[in-house]
């Protein structure tokens, strides 16, 4: 049928990207008109793990990276590492496979869990 994707349901590169701008318009708008989109923030005024994250990316877009990391360290890092991950895995199918064994390990998880908590934990303390 007409506007449905053709690979049985799922949707293609180009409307993954279309809903990826329309979710950070959205995030954006909303920061510039100073409205929190996080609900714990709002309704506790104890900011969630990501609190911040976007104005961190806003600084690292002007080129203040140590201001970007030292206001989100995790997420930061997760940016910084995200293309060239995503490019081994693509290029490398030895490296894919060992990230595919590592999504299974239940330490992984473990350590994942931890460096939120730190994340959160140093979110908390600066106050972001």
């Amino acid at each position: 049928m007409k506007g449905e994707p053709r690979n049985g349901g799922t949707p293609g590169v180009a409307q993954l990207l279309v809903l990826i701008g329309l979710a950070a318009a959205l995030v954006l708008l909303s920061h510039w008109c100073g409205i929190s989109l996080c609900p714990l923030k709002r309704f506790t005024g104890v900011p969630c793990p990501t609190c911040g994250t976007t104005r961190a990316v806003l600084l690292a877009m002007r080129g203040d990276f140590a201001g970007a990391f030292a206001m989100q360290p995790l997420c930061m890092a997760l940016l910084a590492a995200a293309g060239p991950v995503a490019l081994a895995a693509y290029r490398l199918p030895r490296f894919r496979r060992a990230l595919a064994s590592a999504a299974r390990s239940p330490w992984a998880w473990a350590l994942a869990a931890l460096a939120v908590a730190a994340n959160w934990a140093w979110v908390v303390a600066n106050g972001n």
